[in-house]
């Protein structure tokens, strides 16, 4: 089954159009993709010989989740009238299609909702407060989007407009690291635990969400420590409150703390049930260092802390019983959640980092649409990245650095 998209956040039509085009060119040529897509998405058999661009205009619409061409056209309109703030078109469009209040924006399965959640995430709130007045049945559901990225306008709008202050709320804000939402729910008299009850349960979501935003995470888990939430006094939680002087203090205590291999009940606190080999990081972190970790996480100054204290470019991770471990901080750089760029990998390179290291690494990835483990088998850093099943973790900055290293060399 090819994989399903959602349709982009401001669509361009005339984008659409072309990318229907290249399709059926595609399909027309032979190319497995477009040939997989057909067969998969389009309800009767085509052939080279038959195809039309209308066919093509189908596959395309169901790729993005939508029964047809038409009704994604409709969509993409919408979107784009939202993401441009044109308050005037988007009554247009829901008057003229009223559907279009309780349909997903960006195609079926969003997160993101119909038109008013759509328009929460992205704080236009005078689009929210026209489409509550049209009757939309979104109001909690925007509520919930508007927290998770902090536009404190649309909160307070959406409040005024009937939104309640529902228990779990918080849980999106700690997904998306963002402090102003988190904030915003115990300003508005919320309680910082999921849907259950679980009071440890955002805590865990900030420390193994997918999201990479080291000041965020910080601000995060700042508010939930004065809210009561007991973190250890380890060097991993140092780590995850982004705090040096803390980081210090522990290497005062331990000598050996940069080149010290942390475990998963290290690097997470056991009680908030977070950290395994299926997390969202891309590089297992069982058994690495700081310095893997900071690359992870995209701490840039504790990655800086630790060169500077003497951090080795080579460190290997522990080796587990079935002989999967031994990566070094290069293989962390090229599969990776987060910001996809080469300083990290370039510093380790000028450090003597060796690209032609070889490991063997056992990943899955939770909560994604494969969460199968793949196994990847004495392998270099960018024969790991070429082979990873999931290319958006790919950063593909750090292999050209890699790559040109080994050809310069």
């Amino acid at each position: 089954m090819p994989r399903r998209q959602s349709l982009p956040v401001n669509p361009n039509i005339e984008n659409l159009r072309k990318r229907a085009k290249s399709l059926l060119a595609a399909y027309r040529s032979g190319d497995p993709e477009a040939i997989s897509a057909f067969e998969d998405l389009h309800p009767r058999d085509v052939s080279v010989e038959s195809v039309r661009l209308a066919d093509a205009q189908l596959v395309l619409a169901r790729l993005y989740r939508y029964p047809g061409w038409p009704r994604m056209l409709i969509a993409a309109r919408l979107c784009a009238a939202v993401s441009s703030d044109d308050l005037e078109a988007v009554r247009d469009l829901v008057m003229e299609h009223p559907e279009l209040l309780t349909e997903a924006a960006r195609g079926r399965g969003s997160h993101w909702g119909a038109a008013m959640g759509f328009a929460a995430e992205l704080g236009k709130t005078g689009i929210v407060e026209m489409l509550a007045d049209l009757g939309s049945p979104e109001i909690q559901h925007a509520f919930g989007r508007a927290i998770l990225q902090g536009n404190a306008d649309t909160v307070r709008a959406l409040v005024k407009k009937g939104a309640k202050v529902e228990r779990g709320v918080a849980m999106g804000a700690c997904e998306t690291l963002n402090s102003k939402g988190l904030q915003m729910v115990l300003d508005l008299g919320g309680e910082l635990c999921d849907a259950d009850g679980d009071f440890s349960a955002p805590a865990a979501m900030v420390l193994e969400t997918y999201s990479r935003n080291p000041v965020g995470k910080h601000e995060c888990l700042k508010i939930l420590a004065e809210s009561g939430v007991e973190f250890p006094d380890t060097p991993a939680m140092a780590f995850h409150f982004g705090r040096i002087d803390l980081l210090e203090r522990h290497l005062d205590r331990d000598p050996e703390l940069i080149s010290r291999r942390f475990r998963y009940d290290d690097i997470y606190p056991p009680h908030l049930r977070v950290g395994d080999d299926t997390g969202l990081h891309g590089t297992p972190l069982d058994g690495t260092t700081l310095l893997h970790m900071a690359i992870e996480f995209d701490e840039d100054e504790i990655f800086d802390w630790a060169i500077e204290h003497g951090a080795d470019a080579n460190a290997a991770a522990d080796i587990d019983a079935d002989g999967f471990g031994g990566h070094t901080p290069l293989f962390n750089c090229v599969i990776k959640k987060g910001r996809k760029e080469d300083r990290m990998a370039v510093e380790l390179l000028d450090r003597g980092a060796d690209p032609s290291h070889r490991a063997s690494i056992r990943k899955g990835l939770k909560s994604t649409a494969d969460e199968a483990v793949r196994e990847y088998r004495d392998v270099t850093p960018v024969e790991y990245a070429a082979r990873f099943h999931d290319r958006s973790y790919v950063n593909q900055a750090a292999v050209e650095a890699i790559e040109s290293r080994i050809f310069s060399g």
